[in-house]
């Protein structure tokens, strides 16, 4: 009778972690190696790269993502300070694509890029999280009336052309933290190779087909999903924060949204990733606190 109960005990437990929506996705071939980089001496290279497109219109949009920002870059400067000054070889960076028609944007993103190593001096640390502050809440600013945005952010561009050379660094944990509602779209750069495209909209969400309880059969059998942009990404982390989850036509909407990128990264063999719902910053700092500081 024991064993029967250990039995259903297992079951509810494998259950119930597989309906966790937010779960870090780590390929277990993996684990030895990222164990190996977790410990708080590990040099972090972490990316953010925002997607300014025309969602950032929103004040709301603008104001989580600004947190979101805020959170990353005190969560990057607790991990360094953390550390022996001899361990010091840390990197923080900000991306987007492409890039604006406003130079003042541009040169901000580069005025952003942080390299902190044993002989950086002590004002530059606390110069983070302050110009990480003030500097991206004028890069929004200023973004937001930038008429380039409505033709989208090109994500699929820079993990096809530049993740590898911007964000994987040798010896390194490399994170990339993407800000994203989920929709993929640049008006310049439209993609499809059978039924993968290198974009997602509401047209393609709101298909009959995917907003029945089935959808998850139908999106394999129609061969759905993102266009491969890696063959393999093994060395890269990835967190995605914002995912869209206001009204929608289809009722699995979000449910979706996330598969396309689940699929996405498992494609390009990338070894841990999380995929998060839009909330306040409030409600994010922990994600991103953790995700960086696993052990």
């Amino acid at each position: 009778m024991k064993s029967y109960i250990v039995i259903i005990f297992s079951l509810f437990l494998v259950l119930f972690t597989n309906c966790n929506p937010n779960k870090v996705i780590q390929n277990t071939k993996e684990s030895a190696s990222i164990s190996k980089l977790s410990n708080k001496n590990a040099k972090l290279n972490i990316n953010i790269l925002l997607d300014l497109s025309d969602r950032i219109e929103s004040e709301e949009q603008r104001t989580r993502d600004l947190g979101y920002i805020q959170d990353i870059a005190k969560t990057f400067n607790q991990h360094v300070r953390s550390k022996s000054t001899s361990l010091y070889n840390d990197h923080l960076q900000l991306f987007f694509e492409p890039e604006l028609h406003n130079h003042e944007i541009n040169n901000i993103a580069k005025s952003l890029k942080f390299h902190l190593n044993r002989n950086t001096q002590k004002k530059h640390f606390s110069e983070v999280e302050s110009k990480y502050k003030d500097q991206t809440a004028k890069l929004y600013q200023k973004a937001k009336g930038d008429a380039s945005t409505r033709n989208g952010a090109d994500i699929h561009h820079f993990f096809e052309q530049k993740v590898k050379n911007n964000c994987i660094k040798a010896k390194h944990r490399n994170i990339l933290i993407v800000l994203t509602d989920g929709f993929l779209f640049q008006k310049e750069n439209r993609k499809k190779e059978g039924n993968k495209t290198s974009y997602l909209n509401s047209t393609m969400l709101n298909q009959h087909f995917l907003r029945k309880g089935n959808w998850r059969q139908q999106f394999q059998k129609q061969k759905l999903g993102f266009i491969k942009a890696q063959e393999d990404l093994s060395n890269l982390e990835i967190l995605v924060l914002g995912i869209d989850k206001g009204n929608h036509k289809n009722p699995y909407a979000v449910e979706v949204i996330r598969h396309y990128w689940e699929s996405w990264f498992t494609d390009m063999n990338v070894k841990r990733f999380k995929i998060v719902e839009s909330e306040i910053a409030s409600d994010i700092e922990n994600v991103i606190s953790d995700f960086v500081h696993k052990t």
